[in-house]
Protein backbone atom coordinates (compact mmCIF):
# COMPACT_ATOMS: atom_id res chain seq x y z
CA UNK A 1 0.00 0.00 0.00
CA UNK A 2 3.09 2.31 0.45
CA UNK A 3 3.47 1.90 -3.15
CA UNK A 4 0.37 2.94 -4.18
CA UNK A 5 -0.88 5.86 -1.79
CA UNK A 6 0.29 8.82 -0.17
CA UNK A 7 0.27 9.56 3.64
CA UNK A 8 -3.22 11.30 3.20
CA UNK A 9 -4.47 8.23 0.95
CA UNK A 10 -4.38 9.74 -2.21
CA UNK A 11 -3.52 7.88 -4.92
CA UNK A 12 0.85 8.30 -6.47
CA UNK A 13 0.64 9.38 -9.73
CA UNK A 14 4.18 7.84 -10.34
CA UNK A 15 6.34 4.82 -8.70
CA UNK A 16 9.96 5.44 -7.74
CA UNK A 17 10.98 2.19 -8.56
CA UNK A 18 8.66 0.45 -11.28
CA UNK A 19 10.34 1.12 -14.77
CA UNK A 20 9.41 4.78 -16.51
CA UNK A 21 7.94 5.66 -13.20
CA UNK A 22 4.34 3.82 -13.72
CA UNK A 23 2.43 3.75 -10.83
CA UNK A 24 0.62 0.25 -10.09
CA UNK A 25 3.38 -2.35 -11.32
CA UNK A 26 4.14 -3.80 -7.49
CA UNK A 27 1.49 -5.98 -5.93
CA UNK A 28 0.01 -5.03 -2.51
CA UNK A 29 1.87 -7.63 -0.66
CA UNK A 30 5.29 -7.94 -2.05
CA UNK A 31 7.28 -9.61 0.51
CA UNK A 32 4.54 -12.38 0.03
CA UNK A 33 4.83 -12.76 -3.73
CA UNK A 34 8.49 -12.19 -3.86
CA UNK A 35 9.07 -14.74 -1.34
CA UNK A 36 7.09 -16.97 -3.61
CA UNK A 37 9.05 -15.94 -6.99
CA UNK A 38 12.58 -16.51 -5.26
CA UNK A 39 11.57 -19.71 -3.53
CA UNK A 40 10.59 -21.08 -6.99
CA UNK A 41 13.96 -19.93 -8.78
CA UNK A 42 16.06 -21.01 -5.83
CA UNK A 43 14.76 -23.53 -3.82
CA UNK A 44 17.72 -24.33 -1.63
CA UNK A 45 18.60 -20.73 -0.96
CA UNK A 46 17.29 -19.40 2.54
CA UNK A 47 15.03 -16.82 2.15
CA UNK A 48 15.42 -13.61 5.01
CA UNK A 49 12.89 -11.33 5.52
CA UNK A 50 13.31 -7.92 6.40
CA UNK A 51 12.01 -4.24 5.28
CA UNK A 52 9.13 -2.17 5.95
CA UNK A 53 6.44 -5.09 5.75
CA UNK A 54 8.56 -7.62 7.48
CA UNK A 55 8.96 -5.42 10.41
CA UNK A 56 5.58 -4.15 10.43
CA UNK A 57 3.99 -8.06 10.05
CA UNK A 58 6.06 -9.99 12.22
CA UNK A 59 2.77 -10.12 14.22
CA UNK A 60 -1.04 -9.70 13.66
CA UNK A 61 -1.84 -6.40 13.38
CA UNK A 62 -5.43 -4.38 11.79
CA UNK A 63 -4.55 -2.76 8.42
CA UNK A 64 -5.83 0.37 8.07
CA UNK A 65 -5.95 0.59 4.48
CA UNK A 66 -8.04 -2.61 4.12
CA UNK A 67 -10.05 -2.57 7.31
CA UNK A 68 -9.18 -5.61 8.12
CA UNK A 69 -6.56 -7.94 11.02
CA UNK A 70 -4.09 -9.46 9.01
CA UNK A 71 -1.94 -12.07 9.51
CA UNK A 72 1.67 -12.93 10.04
CA UNK A 73 3.74 -12.56 7.34
CA UNK A 74 5.84 -15.55 8.30
CA UNK A 75 2.78 -17.26 7.48
CA UNK A 76 1.78 -15.69 4.11
CA UNK A 77 5.25 -15.42 3.01
CA UNK A 78 7.26 -18.34 4.79
CA UNK A 79 10.86 -16.93 4.42
CA UNK A 80 13.49 -19.16 6.61
CA UNK A 81 14.04 -16.03 8.51
CA UNK A 82 12.64 -12.43 9.54
CA UNK A 83 14.74 -9.55 10.42
CA UNK A 84 12.50 -6.44 11.68
CA UNK A 85 13.80 -3.07 12.85
CA UNK A 86 17.13 -1.76 11.70
CA UNK A 87 18.97 -4.72 10.29
CA UNK A 88 21.95 -4.07 8.80
CA UNK A 89 23.93 -5.78 12.02
CA UNK A 90 21.84 -8.52 12.03
CA UNK A 91 22.01 -8.75 8.51
CA UNK A 92 25.83 -9.27 8.76
CA UNK A 93 25.70 -11.90 11.60
CA UNK A 94 23.41 -13.97 9.86
CA UNK A 95 25.80 -14.28 6.75
CA UNK A 96 28.69 -15.20 8.77
CA UNK A 97 26.25 -17.88 10.33
CA UNK A 98 25.52 -19.10 7.67
CA UNK A 99 28.92 -19.24 5.80
CA UNK A 100 30.32 -21.48 9.00
CA UNK A 101 27.22 -23.77 8.62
Amino acid sequence: MISHYTVDRKIRSDDAYSPNNEPNKRPDCAATVYCQRCREAYSDVPIILGGIEGSLRRIAHYDYWSDKVRRLVLMDAKPDLLVYGNGERALIEIMYRLARG
